[in-house]
């Protein structure tokens, strides 16, 4: 089984943000650096400033609504520009994160304890094998800018994760690990 992990901050990548303050909808597009997003179509008479929180707006479906996503760095309006430069920082350490959340829309799972009382049953997702986690491990720690990302399962404190990453996974091949 394998899974592409695709950062946010990827040149390839979009995400449909909103902003939290005003619910100014846009896009946020990849710079190819890792703690940089553009927002290019953000016209000059918007409100839009430095510190509002960017959050996913829900369109298209990928992603659910309301995760964070960025927090603005920079708003630079130009009366001779039809759209502002708006750059924005992923609210994620991408350069850190060893950890992502899986999502697959319209998939709702129930997942119920097995453990005795008093021992962790929180449930893991493996999406690839100990010999390719091996091998990501060794690349991931040679990797100096952390544009290397893995996922390795889910916990509480990667709700954020969801948001910086985009999976293309095969749900009905993937196989359950209580």
């Amino acid at each position: 089984y394998s899974s592409t992990a695709v950062l946010i901050t990827d040149t390839s990548h979009a995400i449909p943000v909103q902003v939290n303050r005003t619910g100014l909808r846009t896009i946020a597009l990849g710079s190819g650096t890792i703690n940089r997003l553009e927002l290019p179509y953000i016209p000059n008479n918007a409100d839009i400033q430095p510190g509002d929180l960017l959050i996913t707006s829900g369109l298209g479906g990928r992603f659910p609504p309301g995760y964070p996503v960025a927090t603005v760095h920079a708003v630079r309006h130009d009366p001779g520009l039809t759209f502002s430069q708006v750059v924005a920082t992923p609210t994620a350490e991408l350069n850190r994160s060893r950890e992502v959340l899986l999502v697959w829309p319209g998939i709702q799972t129930t997942l119920e304890p097995t453990a005795p009382a008093g021992v962790d049953s929180t449930p893991s997702v493996d999406v690839v094998s100990e010999e390719d986690m091996d091998a990501a491990a060794d690349t991931t720690d040679s990797t100096t800018d952390g544009d290397a990302a893995q996922a390795t399962g889910a916990t509480e404190e990667d709700s954020q994760a969801d948001a910086a990453t985009e999976t293309e996974t095969d749900p009905a091949t993937e196989e359950e690990n209580p």
